[in-house]
């Protein structure tokens, strides 16, 4: 549902990774940051824009091997560099001589190795801790980003920011801190409840309510649709409905009067069923985890916890109890019953 490479994805605006390296030029003197991408992660989706990141040098390399890496660390500390960031995927790495998975974890180093995985507290004999707050959490599970979105929300935004350019209607209410980025369009009658972050070229149509979510640039929240502590990606379409709990990958497209469920009756701990077990996820409320390029009829919707693939089609009318694989055409054979109605 994630892009390959967890650090590119686009949060907030631009890739997390970019938070992260905000965070430390912003609390930490650097001489040079130096990031380390494998070609595998680099490819045309996501734009790469180094402006505005002071002396950072970017080096990419066709391999992530542990030798490169390890090459790569040694030529730039000798040289004065304060501080590396690397983030690939499935790769290993030495600590302390001992051979350990990176996984999709990003590294950061003046020196030494470190294993990093995202939203991480590190702290070593040779490093700070630079990540703390916001970004203290072992990320294992899709779900996870869910509980984590609101934590970072409100540590990255705590003021209300609105572009000049964006196009906020008189009876629109903006309520608590909201980013609202270029462009954006938000029209009568609409609530945006921070913290919150309204992408660039955002639509936000009549009678909508936001309220603690991200909506990435270019997407469509349609009229009397409720989106709530959910992250919609990148040129997500939505109509009429309710989103809770929720994340979309990118071009997500969901009909008029589509609803995640997201609380189970009893209220009890919603369970994922996760490479052939169920995992109780502990959490409450949680809706729908759905993958890129999705289609989404209208009138259907998902019971909570329900993970759906990429490149879905999913037909009017139907319900989701269960997973769904990518590229699975789903839909409900409905009887159609016709009587002829009696004459008095």
């Amino acid at each position: 549902m994630v892009p390959q490479n967890i650090a590119l994805l686009e949060f907030i605006g631009k890739p997390l990774f970019k938070h992260i390296v905000d965070w430390i030029v912003g609390r930490y003197y650097v001489d040079e940051l130096v990031l380390i991408i494998p070609e595998s992660s680099y490819t045309p989706r996501f734009e790469l824009d180094m402006k505005g990141f002071g002396d950072v040098h970017m080096e990419k390399i066709q391999r992530a091997c542990p030798e490169e890496i390890l090459e790569a660390i040694d030529i730039h500390t000798k040289t004065g560099v304060g501080m590396i960031i690397c983030f690939a995927h499935n790769i290993k790495c030495l600590v302390d001589d001992e051979e350990r998975e990176l996984g999709n974890g990003i590294l950061l180093s003046d020196g030494g190795m470190v294993r990093v995985e995202p939203n991480t507290r590190i702290t070593t004999n040779k490093l700070m801790a630079v990540i703390e707050t916001a970004w203290d959490r072992v990320v294992r599970y899709p779900w996870e980003y869910v509980g984590l979105l609101e934590v970072v929300l409100e540590g990255i935004i705590s003021t209300t920011r609105i572009s000049g350019s964006a196009e906020i209607s008189e009876s629109a209410n903006i309520i608590g801190p909201c980013w609202i980025d270029d462009g954006a369009k938000i029209l009568e009658n609409a609530t945006i409840k921070g913290p919150c972050y309204i992408g660039r070229g955002v639509l936000v149509g009549t009678n909508a309510l936001i309220r603690h979510a991200v909506v990435e640039r270019s997407s469509i929240i349609g009229a009397n649709m409720e989106v709530a502590r959910s992250w919609l990606g990148v040129r997500t379409e939505t109509h009429s409905g309710y989103i809770g709990d929720s994340i979309f990958d990118e071009m997500v497209h969901t009909g008029a009067g589509f609803i995640t469920g997201n609380v189970r009756l009893d209220r009890s701990s919603i369970g994922v069923y996760w490479e052939g077990g169920k995992i109780d996820t502990g959490l409450r409320k949680l809706g729908a985890i759905i993958g890129t390029r999705t289609e989404i009829g209208i009138h259907s919707g998902t019971m909570p916890g329900v993970l759906i693939g990429k490149r879905v089609v999913i037909g009017p009318g139907t319900l989701i109890f269960r997973n769904v694989p990518d590229d699975t055409v789903l839909y409900v054979v409905q009887e159609v019953v016709r009587k002829t109605k009696l004459k008095k």
